[in-house]
Protein backbone atom coordinates (compact mmCIF):
# COMPACT_ATOMS: atom_id res chain seq x y z
CA UNK A 1 0.00 0.00 0.00
CA UNK A 2 1.04 3.61 -0.49
CA UNK A 3 2.63 5.98 2.00
CA UNK A 4 1.41 9.48 1.15
CA UNK A 5 4.30 11.71 2.19
CA UNK A 6 2.72 15.05 1.27
CA UNK A 7 -0.63 15.80 2.89
CA UNK A 8 -1.85 18.75 4.93
CA UNK A 9 -3.98 19.33 8.02
CA UNK A 10 -5.45 22.22 9.98
CA UNK A 11 -6.10 21.49 13.68
CA UNK A 12 -9.61 22.14 14.91
CA UNK A 13 -7.91 23.53 18.03
CA UNK A 14 -6.31 26.24 15.87
CA UNK A 15 -9.65 27.09 14.25
CA UNK A 16 -11.17 27.38 17.74
CA UNK A 17 -8.38 29.68 18.97
CA UNK A 18 -8.73 31.95 15.95
CA UNK A 19 -12.46 32.13 16.60
CA UNK A 20 -11.82 33.02 20.26
CA UNK A 21 -9.14 35.65 19.61
CA UNK A 22 -9.12 36.88 16.00
CA UNK A 23 -6.97 39.89 16.84
CA UNK A 24 -4.17 37.74 18.26
CA UNK A 25 -4.10 35.48 15.21
CA UNK A 26 -4.96 38.20 12.66
CA UNK A 27 -7.70 36.13 11.08
CA UNK A 28 -11.42 35.57 11.40
CA UNK A 29 -13.33 32.30 11.31
CA UNK A 30 -17.00 31.76 10.52
CA UNK A 31 -18.83 28.44 10.68
CA UNK A 32 -20.63 28.28 7.34
CA UNK A 33 -22.35 24.93 7.90
CA UNK A 34 -22.54 22.26 10.56
CA UNK A 35 -19.07 20.98 9.72
CA UNK A 36 -17.40 23.64 7.56
CA UNK A 37 -15.42 26.73 8.57
CA UNK A 38 -14.24 29.67 6.51
CA UNK A 39 -11.12 31.51 7.62
CA UNK A 40 -10.22 34.94 6.29
CA UNK A 41 -6.60 35.71 7.24
CA UNK A 42 -6.14 39.47 7.42
CA UNK A 43 -2.38 38.95 7.73
CA UNK A 44 -2.17 37.55 4.21
CA UNK A 45 -1.85 40.09 1.44
CA UNK A 46 -1.87 39.22 -2.25
CA UNK A 47 1.83 38.48 -1.77
CA UNK A 48 0.80 35.37 0.10
CA UNK A 49 -1.78 34.46 -2.55
CA UNK A 50 -4.86 33.34 -0.59
CA UNK A 51 -7.62 35.58 0.70
CA UNK A 52 -9.72 32.91 2.39
CA UNK A 53 -9.76 29.23 3.27
CA UNK A 54 -12.71 26.88 3.54
CA UNK A 55 -12.10 23.98 5.91
CA UNK A 56 -14.41 20.98 5.55
CA UNK A 57 -13.90 17.79 7.61
CA UNK A 58 -11.09 16.38 5.41
CA UNK A 59 -8.96 19.33 6.51
CA UNK A 60 -9.31 18.88 10.26
CA UNK A 61 -11.02 15.57 11.09
CA UNK A 62 -8.77 12.54 11.50
CA UNK A 63 -11.58 10.05 10.91
CA UNK A 64 -12.51 11.72 7.62
CA UNK A 65 -8.86 11.54 6.57
CA UNK A 66 -8.50 7.86 7.39
CA UNK A 67 -11.79 7.08 5.63
CA UNK A 68 -10.37 8.75 2.51
CA UNK A 69 -7.12 6.81 2.87
CA UNK A 70 -9.02 3.54 3.11
CA UNK A 71 -11.01 4.36 -0.02
CA UNK A 72 -7.88 5.13 -2.07
CA UNK A 73 -5.49 2.42 -0.93
CA UNK A 74 -3.25 4.68 1.14
CA UNK A 75 -1.89 2.86 4.15
CA UNK A 76 -0.09 5.72 5.89
CA UNK A 77 -0.10 9.51 5.65
CA UNK A 78 2.74 11.84 6.58
CA UNK A 79 0.91 15.01 7.55
CA UNK A 80 2.07 18.62 7.88
CA UNK A 81 0.29 21.90 8.55
CA UNK A 82 -0.91 24.22 5.83
CA UNK A 83 1.79 26.83 5.21
CA UNK A 84 -0.67 29.54 6.30
CA UNK A 85 -0.06 28.38 9.85
CA UNK A 86 3.67 29.21 9.86
CA UNK A 87 3.18 32.62 11.57
CA UNK A 88 6.83 33.58 10.95
CA UNK A 89 5.68 37.21 10.67
CA UNK A 90 3.93 37.24 14.07
CA UNK A 91 5.11 37.92 17.63
CA UNK A 92 7.12 34.94 18.80
CA UNK A 93 4.65 33.84 21.48
CA UNK A 94 1.90 33.57 18.85
CA UNK A 95 4.09 31.54 16.51
CA UNK A 96 5.07 29.22 19.35
CA UNK A 97 1.42 28.71 20.33
CA UNK A 98 0.40 27.88 16.76
CA UNK A 99 3.31 25.45 16.32
CA UNK A 100 2.39 23.71 19.56
CA UNK A 101 -1.28 23.49 18.58
CA UNK A 102 -0.24 21.92 15.28
CA UNK A 103 2.24 19.47 16.75
CA UNK A 104 0.03 18.39 19.63
CA UNK A 105 -2.79 17.70 17.19
CA UNK A 106 -0.51 15.72 14.87
CA UNK A 107 0.58 13.65 17.86
CA UNK A 108 -3.06 13.09 18.81
CA UNK A 109 -3.84 11.90 15.27
CA UNK A 110 -0.93 9.46 15.41
CA UNK A 111 -2.10 8.20 18.80
CA UNK A 112 -5.68 7.77 17.63
CA UNK A 113 -4.67 6.01 14.41
CA UNK A 114 -1.37 4.26 15.11
CA UNK A 115 0.43 3.22 11.97
CA UNK A 116 -1.81 5.37 9.79
CA UNK A 117 -1.00 8.98 10.77
CA UNK A 118 2.53 10.36 11.07
CA UNK A 119 3.34 14.02 11.65
CA UNK A 120 5.85 16.53 10.33
CA UNK A 121 6.28 19.24 12.95
CA UNK A 122 5.91 22.99 12.58
CA UNK A 123 8.35 25.31 14.34
CA UNK A 124 8.49 29.11 14.92
CA UNK A 125 10.85 30.12 12.13
CA UNK A 126 11.47 33.71 13.27
CA UNK A 127 13.55 32.57 16.26
CA UNK A 128 16.15 29.80 15.82
CA UNK A 129 16.37 28.99 19.53
CA UNK A 130 12.59 28.64 19.83
CA UNK A 131 12.56 26.60 16.62
CA UNK A 132 15.14 24.21 18.07
CA UNK A 133 13.17 23.85 21.32
CA UNK A 134 9.93 23.02 19.51
CA UNK A 135 11.65 20.71 17.02
CA UNK A 136 13.24 18.79 19.88
CA UNK A 137 9.92 18.55 21.77
CA UNK A 138 8.08 17.43 18.64
CA UNK A 139 10.51 14.64 17.82
CA UNK A 140 11.68 13.46 21.25
CA UNK A 141 8.45 13.91 23.23
CA UNK A 142 5.65 13.73 20.66
CA UNK A 143 7.19 11.19 18.30
CA UNK A 144 6.73 13.20 15.10
CA UNK A 145 8.86 12.23 12.13
CA UNK A 146 10.17 15.37 10.46
CA UNK A 147 10.43 19.16 10.62
CA UNK A 148 8.71 21.51 8.18
CA UNK A 149 10.31 24.74 7.02
CA UNK A 150 9.39 27.16 4.25
CA UNK A 151 11.30 27.89 1.06
CA UNK A 152 11.61 31.50 2.18
CA UNK A 153 11.03 33.22 5.50
CA UNK A 154 9.68 36.76 5.34
CA UNK A 155 11.61 37.60 2.20
CA UNK A 156 14.84 35.78 3.05
CA UNK A 157 15.96 32.66 1.23
CA UNK A 158 15.83 29.59 3.46
CA UNK A 159 19.61 29.23 3.60
CA UNK A 160 20.00 32.91 4.54
CA UNK A 161 17.26 33.16 7.18
CA UNK A 162 19.42 32.64 10.27
CA UNK A 163 18.36 29.02 10.78
CA UNK A 164 21.79 27.42 11.17
CA UNK A 165 20.90 26.16 14.67
CA UNK A 166 17.76 24.54 13.31
CA UNK A 167 19.64 22.82 10.48
CA UNK A 168 22.12 21.48 13.03
CA UNK A 169 19.28 20.35 15.28
CA UNK A 170 17.38 18.54 12.53
CA UNK A 171 20.55 16.79 11.39
CA UNK A 172 21.20 15.74 14.99
CA UNK A 173 17.65 14.46 15.42
CA UNK A 174 18.13 12.42 12.24
CA UNK A 175 14.77 13.33 10.76
CA UNK A 176 13.98 14.87 7.35
CA UNK A 177 13.78 18.60 6.72
CA UNK A 178 10.57 19.05 4.72
CA UNK A 179 10.59 22.19 2.57
CA UNK A 180 7.24 23.57 1.48
CA UNK A 181 7.12 26.45 -1.02
CA UNK A 182 6.15 29.86 0.26
CA UNK A 183 6.59 33.49 -0.72
CA UNK A 184 6.89 33.30 -4.49
CA UNK A 185 9.57 35.76 -5.47
CA UNK A 186 8.29 39.02 -7.01
CA UNK A 187 4.83 39.03 -5.46
CA UNK A 188 3.24 41.72 -7.61
CA UNK A 189 4.08 39.95 -10.87
CA UNK A 190 2.84 36.66 -9.46
CA UNK A 191 -0.57 37.91 -8.32
CA UNK A 192 -2.61 37.37 -11.53
CA UNK A 193 -3.84 33.98 -12.71
CA UNK A 194 -2.69 32.10 -9.59
CA UNK A 195 0.88 32.36 -10.90
CA UNK A 196 2.08 32.59 -7.32
CA UNK A 197 1.23 28.90 -7.02
CA UNK A 198 1.59 27.38 -10.47
CA UNK A 199 4.86 29.16 -11.37
CA UNK A 200 6.08 30.74 -8.14
CA UNK A 201 5.94 27.68 -5.90
CA UNK A 202 8.07 25.43 -8.16
CA UNK A 203 10.62 28.22 -8.51
CA UNK A 204 10.70 28.72 -4.74
CA UNK A 205 11.62 25.06 -4.30
CA UNK A 206 14.50 25.39 -6.75
CA UNK A 207 15.72 28.50 -4.93
CA UNK A 208 15.61 26.73 -1.57
CA UNK A 209 17.47 23.64 -2.77
CA UNK A 210 20.12 25.62 -4.63
CA UNK A 211 20.62 27.87 -1.62
CA UNK A 212 21.22 24.96 0.75
CA UNK A 213 23.85 23.66 -1.65
CA UNK A 214 25.54 26.94 -2.62
CA UNK A 215 25.66 28.26 0.96
CA UNK A 216 27.36 25.09 2.17
CA UNK A 217 24.54 23.89 4.44
CA UNK A 218 24.61 20.38 2.97
CA UNK A 219 28.39 20.29 3.37
CA UNK A 220 28.21 21.29 7.02
CA UNK A 221 25.51 18.69 7.73
CA UNK A 222 26.23 15.77 5.44
CA UNK A 223 23.63 13.59 7.14
CA UNK A 224 20.84 16.17 6.69
CA UNK A 225 18.13 14.78 4.44
CA UNK A 226 16.00 17.32 2.58
CA UNK A 227 12.50 16.54 1.32
CA UNK A 228 11.42 18.96 -1.41
CA UNK A 229 7.65 18.87 -1.75
CA UNK A 230 5.83 19.34 -5.04
CA UNK A 231 8.23 17.07 -6.89
CA UNK A 232 11.14 19.31 -5.98
CA UNK A 233 9.56 22.14 -7.94
CA UNK A 234 11.65 23.16 -10.95
CA UNK A 235 14.90 22.10 -9.26
CA UNK A 236 15.17 18.61 -10.87
CA UNK A 237 14.62 20.11 -14.33
CA UNK A 238 17.42 22.67 -13.86
CA UNK A 239 20.16 20.29 -12.77
CA UNK A 240 22.29 20.85 -15.85
CA UNK A 241 22.06 24.62 -15.65
CA UNK A 242 22.74 24.70 -11.91
CA UNK A 243 25.72 22.39 -12.35
CA UNK A 244 27.09 24.60 -15.11
CA UNK A 245 26.68 27.64 -12.86
CA UNK A 246 28.80 25.98 -10.18
CA UNK A 247 31.49 25.26 -12.76
CA UNK A 248 31.41 28.75 -14.28
CA UNK A 249 31.31 30.74 -11.03
CA UNK A 250 33.07 28.69 -8.35
CA UNK A 251 34.09 31.82 -6.45
CA UNK A 252 30.40 32.53 -5.79
CA UNK A 253 29.75 29.13 -4.21
CA UNK A 254 30.57 27.72 -0.77
CA UNK A 255 30.58 24.14 -2.00
CA UNK A 256 33.06 21.35 -1.35
CA UNK A 257 31.76 18.58 -3.60
CA UNK A 258 30.66 18.05 -7.21
CA UNK A 259 27.09 19.21 -7.67
CA UNK A 260 25.56 15.79 -8.34
CA UNK A 261 26.91 14.46 -5.03
CA UNK A 262 24.46 16.72 -3.17
CA UNK A 263 21.50 14.98 -4.79
CA UNK A 264 22.05 12.05 -2.44
CA UNK A 265 20.67 14.28 0.35
CA UNK A 266 17.57 15.38 -1.57
CA UNK A 267 14.25 13.54 -1.81
CA UNK A 268 11.10 14.51 -3.72
CA UNK A 269 7.48 13.40 -4.12
CA UNK A 270 5.44 12.44 -7.17
CA UNK A 271 3.39 15.65 -7.18
CA UNK A 272 4.21 16.89 -10.70
CA UNK A 273 0.81 16.57 -12.47
CA UNK A 274 2.31 15.10 -15.66
CA UNK A 275 3.38 11.62 -16.76
CA UNK A 276 6.45 12.76 -18.71
CA UNK A 277 7.62 14.94 -15.83
CA UNK A 278 7.25 12.07 -13.36
CA UNK A 279 9.11 9.70 -15.67
CA UNK A 280 11.97 12.21 -15.96
CA UNK A 281 12.01 12.70 -12.19
CA UNK A 282 12.36 8.99 -11.45
CA UNK A 283 14.90 8.39 -14.22
CA UNK A 284 17.03 11.37 -13.21
CA UNK A 285 17.00 11.24 -9.41
CA UNK A 286 16.45 7.50 -9.11
CA UNK A 287 13.56 5.62 -7.57
CA UNK A 288 15.45 5.61 -4.27
CA UNK A 289 14.84 9.37 -3.91
CA UNK A 290 11.20 9.62 -5.05
CA UNK A 291 8.16 9.08 -2.80
CA UNK A 292 4.41 9.04 -3.30
CA UNK A 293 2.69 12.36 -2.49
CA UNK A 294 -0.69 13.94 -3.24
CA UNK A 295 -1.07 17.36 -1.52
CA UNK A 296 -4.47 16.14 -0.28
CA UNK A 297 -6.91 17.74 0.48
CA UNK A 298 -5.89 21.05 -1.13
CA UNK A 299 -6.99 22.41 -4.48
CA UNK A 300 -3.63 21.70 -6.18
CA UNK A 301 -3.68 18.04 -5.22
CA UNK A 302 -3.00 15.67 -8.13
CA UNK A 303 -6.40 14.09 -8.65
CA UNK A 304 -4.90 11.55 -11.09
CA UNK A 305 -1.88 10.67 -8.97
CA UNK A 306 -2.75 7.03 -8.25
CA UNK A 307 -3.29 6.21 -11.91
CA UNK A 308 -0.33 8.36 -12.99
CA UNK A 309 2.06 6.62 -10.64
CA UNK A 310 0.80 3.22 -11.78
CA UNK A 311 1.26 4.14 -15.46
CA UNK A 312 4.73 5.59 -15.09
CA UNK A 313 6.08 2.97 -12.72
CA UNK A 314 4.82 0.20 -15.02
CA UNK A 315 6.46 1.87 -18.01
CA UNK A 316 9.76 2.09 -16.14
CA UNK A 317 9.53 -1.48 -14.86
CA UNK A 318 9.38 -0.53 -11.17
CA UNK A 319 7.14 -1.98 -8.49
CA UNK A 320 4.70 0.82 -7.71
CA UNK A 321 5.16 0.29 -3.99
CA UNK A 322 8.92 0.86 -4.16
CA UNK A 323 7.96 4.49 -3.53
CA UNK A 324 6.89 3.38 -0.05
CA UNK A 325 10.30 1.77 0.43
CA UNK A 326 11.88 5.16 -0.24
CA UNK A 327 9.57 6.76 2.33
CA UNK A 328 10.65 4.16 4.88
CA UNK A 329 14.31 4.88 4.22
CA UNK A 330 13.74 8.61 4.75
CA UNK A 331 11.22 8.69 7.61
CA UNK A 332 11.85 5.33 9.23
CA UNK A 333 9.77 2.15 8.95
CA UNK A 334 6.05 2.20 8.21
CA UNK A 335 3.67 -0.63 9.02
CA UNK A 336 2.30 -1.50 5.59
CA UNK A 337 0.03 -4.35 6.69
CA UNK A 338 -3.75 -4.36 6.86
CA UNK A 339 -5.44 -1.07 7.81
CA UNK A 340 -5.77 -0.43 11.54
CA UNK A 341 -9.12 0.79 12.76
CA UNK A 342 -9.62 3.68 15.18
CA UNK A 343 -8.60 2.64 18.67
CA UNK A 344 -6.95 -0.63 17.63
CA UNK A 345 -3.24 -1.42 17.72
Amino acid sequence: MHVDTHTHHVPLSYIARVSEDPKRFEATVAQTSSDTYEMVPSFWSSARFASRYRFAPPYYDWQARVDHMDSTGIRAAVVSANQALNYAWAPLEVAVEVAQLVNDDLAEGAKRFPGRIHGIASVPLQDPDAAVREATRAIDELGLRGIQVLSSIEGANLANAGLEKLFECVAGLEVPLFIHPYGALNHERMTPHFLVNVIGFPTEQAMAAAGLIFEGVLDRYTNLKVFLGHGGGSFPYLLGRIERGMQAFPDLMSTQRPFRDYLDQIFVDTLVHDDAALKYLIETLGIERVMFGTDWPYWMQDTDVLERVERVMTTLGHDVFSLSDTASRLFGPFDLGDPIQDGQS
